[in-house]
């Protein structure tokens, strides 16, 4: 079988915004269309891209109680915010190569550029999709799966760390769950300097932990998920700890989590939290690559039951 190429798991055709329209816009666009980030064209040429991070790092403080304001500063354009010429792949290019560039440069996103032309974009969702699909076509040739005699999956958590990765490890988890008909927990913990952070910011504590609420609920939903049958579960504190804790509290039989882009391929478990729960976890954990490798091939650890402390 040839090796993937970028042309068959962009998306196509693409959003794009131009340098001079006002945040709030690229904001109302991303929110409708239910997309990360937006390339920024200029007279039909690629001049930068724009995320939803960047739009949210200028989004007021919010008084406890009050629902966020739509983001207006006024002024304050796209070419702002933007990160000016960035990273490209060609459809053509090898579909290994572009994951490295990810990986590398630890972006969630690389416009696809022909002959000067934007023509899509490739995403870390677009990524894992190769990787689940991959995964159910093993499935489907006779890989070994949950033991029928050892019961159904009946509840899942999936941890939630709200980095780049985050969108193809819910996805993962929101099919799993519909495949199996698994009751599903969304987890995310945070820390004391997380919170801190955000105060120097000017957001209140409360407000903070709402904000992550409503971000596990945008993934949820972008995800294809009923989120009114889905439980988000919010807690402060070390992440290892936490997770456990939530998965015992859910009495979950599985837990589905993604390594931190941050690690790198090459340094998947090494002193990470995905290896803390693996060393510790009652059940079986399901860890996913930030990116996959060549033909579709997953780039990472098969599901593994580890052993309890």
């Amino acid at each position: 079988m040839r090796a993937m190429r970028v042309r068959d798991c962009m998306t196509t055709p693409v959003h794009v915004i131009g340098p001079e329209a006002p945040v709030w816009e690229a904001v109302a666009l991303m929110r409708r269309c239910g997309i990360r980030r937006l390339p920024v064209v200029d007279d039909d040429e690629l001049v930068g891209i724009v995320t939803w991070t960047d739009a949210m790092r200028v989004q007021p403080p919010v008084a406890p109680g009050q629902a966020p304001a739509p983001v207006r500063p006024v002024g304050l354009l796209v070419r702002h915010l933007m990160t000016a010429a960035p990273r490209v792949v060609a459809p053509d290019d090898d579909l290994a190569h572009a994951a490295r560039l990810m990986r590398t440069y630890k972006i969630g996103g690389l416009p696809v550029v022909d002959g000067g032309r934007l023509v899509g974009i490739l995403t870390e969702s677009d990524l894992f999709k190769v990787f689940v699909d991959a995964l159910a076509r093993a499935q489907a040739a006779g890989a070994p799966g949950p033991d029928a005699e050892e019961g159904r999956i009946m509840r899942m958590l999936v941890a939630v760390d709200l980095s780049p990765a985050s969108d193809a490890v819910v996805d993962y988890a929101v099919r799993l769950a519909a495949q199996t008909g698994a009751a599903l927990t969304a987890f995310h913990a945070y820390t004391a300097a997380d919170v801190a952070e955000a105060q120097q910011r000017g957001v209140y504590a409360d407000q903070f932990v709402e904000s992550l609420r409503s971000d596990i609920a945008y993934l949820l939903k972008r995800a294809g998920a009923d989120t009114r049958g889905v439980t988000i579960a919010i807690a402060m504190g070390q992440p290892v700890d936490e997770i456990l804790r939530a998965a015992a509290d859910a009495g979950a039989d599985l837990i589905v989590m993604g390594t931190h882009g941050r690690s790198g391929l090459d340094r998947l478990l090494v002193g990470s939290v995905a290896e803390g729960v693996l060393r510790r976890a009652p059940c079986p954990v399901v860890v996913l690559p930030y990116a996959v490798a060549a033909g579709g091939r997953a780039a990472g650890v098969r599901p593994t039951a580890a052993a309890s402390a």
